[in-house]
């Protein structure tokens, strides 16, 4: 596994939205972080405590702007295939910009989640990226959208997010 790799691993570990790999389910969050640690060289840690001390003097809006600015493509020195039941950067990455650029708030229409769902996993297949699960997509829904509160209209899996289509 590549540095960089780790590195997405420990950020998406940090946020618990990777999957654990096999034996790790029981490990406590810092015990993990131990173990990714120790398993990056010294300049890496040091570089990372760095960037930390500079990114909590950020704010919200800086965070934003240098979320939105990170590199969505696989590291250069990636050469493995990866875990295909986990995502990485790269893919929250692009799910944020298809959801800022074909899709709106508006408080008088609203779309069925899984109409929105299903036009960004059609979206991923067309450009063969891989679209994330339902449940991951909806927690960035909630982070570019934080005001936003799915509604239920009628039975079970009839909620439908308050917003229009940017394209059509």
């Amino acid at each position: 596994m590549s540095e960089d790799q780790r590195l997405q691993r420990a950020e998406a570990s940090r946020r618990g939205e990777a999957s654990l790999e096999a034996g790790e389910g029981d490990t406590e969050p810092s015990m993990l972080l131990q173990k990714l640690k120790s398993n990056i060289s010294k300049t890496v840690q040091t570089k990372v405590d760095q960037i930390l001390q500079d990114v909590q003097r950020f704010s919200d809006n800086d965070k934003l702007y240098l979320y939105l600015q990170l590199p969505s493509g696989p590291s250069v020195g990636d050469k493995s295939g990866g875990d295909s039941s986990s995502f990485n950067t790269a893919d929250q990455l692009h799910t944020c910009n298809w959801i800022r650029s074909h899709l709106e708030e508006h408080s008088d229409t609203c779309l069925p989640k899984q109409d929105v769902y299903e036009t960004y996993k059609r979206y991923c297949e067309n450009l063969q990226h891989r679209p994330l699960s339902a449940a991951n997509f909806g927690k960035i829904i909630r982070d570019i959208f934080p005001n936003i509160k799915a509604r239920r209209l009628g039975g079970r899996g009839q909620s439908k997010y308050p917003f229009k289509n940017k394209i059509t």
